[in-house]
């Protein structure tokens, strides 16, 4: 157990790109330790622990990336980096040559990718690639090259077909879990929700709110899908959109702020004046001592504490320009 003199250290990772064109839109951690980030406008960046490398498209270079215009990467089990653009298809990056592959639509290939808008990735347990794009979802076989679309004729098959994937995650009963919406663009009224797809039947389930039943997801933009250690399986959605799912009833929990019981267990007040998007959940997060960290797009982060269940500490803060920073407790009392 933590006590609770815990402090935190907020290190910054030097980016030397200007700080008014920086955004950080994902991140991993490959098989050797090393960071990977994703920029949305400068391409993709190597983390030692001490210094970053940037990796650029390069228009002369065909082995080069595709676009400095990210959206999301993945670190492969085979030490590949899957890199997913806002428009310029799927990249694999082999860091022994440091060369990028592309993969990109053709509507004469049948077996290509189906959409150039990446939104999400995930290599499941079979070494399978997940490719949640604008219009539904993507497997790629590695050894043939070739991509399947998941759908079938079922509603909710149809409906998955057509949606923008902006999460996708495994559990560990193998089931896919997709979540989907758009929370950065006014025009995009689909109604979203959450799916799960069942590999070995092909069944596509969806999760959809429903008003006056709180046993439904609270917002229909699904952001973040987690199953901690002790089986708990985590959703969050935009607004005050933290859930508990029970997966055989197919019902939620919701686990709204309550500011008369700062410790319970929620993510941090909504923000109402986010600029550029509808403040949302952005990741929920399990750490060595089994503490839940619930990440949000506009008002900082909450660290949830299973054993005592309060919420050991929340804290927000702004600075000029975007940073991304590395988080470092240090623990002054006895664990």
């Amino acid at each position: 157990m933590l006590s609770k003199s815990q402090k935190v250290t907020i290190t910054p990772v030097p980016i030397s790109a200007d700080r008014s064109f920086t955004n950080i839109v994902g991140m991993c951690q490959d098989n050797k330790g090393f960071i990977w980030l994703a920029d949305n406008y400068n391409g993709l960046l190597k983390y030692d622990g001490s210094q970053l490398k940037s990796y650029k498209s390069n228009p002369r270079n065909p082995n080069s990336l595709i676009s400095d215009n990210l959206e999301c990467l993945y670190a492969g089990s085979n030490g590949n980096i899957w890199i997913g653009t806002y428009q310029n298809g799927l990249d694999r990056f082999e860091p022994e040559t440091e060369t990028f592959q592309h993969f990109r639509p053709n509507s004469a290939d049948p077996y290509s990718l189906c959409s150039d808008k990446i939104g999400a990735l995930l290599e499941d347990h079979n070494g399978t690639l997940w490719v949640g794009t604008n219009k539904g979802l993507d497997t790629l076989n590695r050894t043939t090259g070739k991509f399947t679309h998941i759908e079938n004729n079922s509603e909710d098959g149809l409906a998955l077909s057509r949606e923008s994937i902006r999460v996708l995650y495994e559990d560990k009963s193998g089931l896919i879990w997709i979540g989907c919406g758009n929370l950065f663009s006014s025009r995009d009224t689909q109604l979203h929700g959450l799916y799960k797809f069942e590999k070995t039947s092909g069944k596509i389930t969806r999760y959809l709110h429903k008003d006056k039943d709180e046993t439904t997801l609270i917002d229909n933009r699904v952001r973040a899908i987690f199953e901690d250690s002790r089986g708990v399986f985590w959703i969050g959605t935009a607004g005050d959109g933290l859930h508990i799912m029970d997966r055989e009833k197919g019902t939620f929990k919701r686990c709204v702020y309550d500011p008369k019981d700062p410790h319970k267990l929620s993510r941090p007040p909504v923000n109402t004046h986010s600029l550029y998007a509808a403040d949302h959940i952005t990741f929920i997060n399990e750490d060595m001592q089994g503490c839940i960290w619930i990440g949000t797009y506009a008002n900082g982060i909450n660290r949830y504490n299973p054993a005592t269940k309060t919420l050991y500490f929340e804290f927000s803060y702004t600075t000029p320009g975007n940073r991304l920073f590395s988080f470092k407790a240090v623990y002054s009392g006895p664990r």
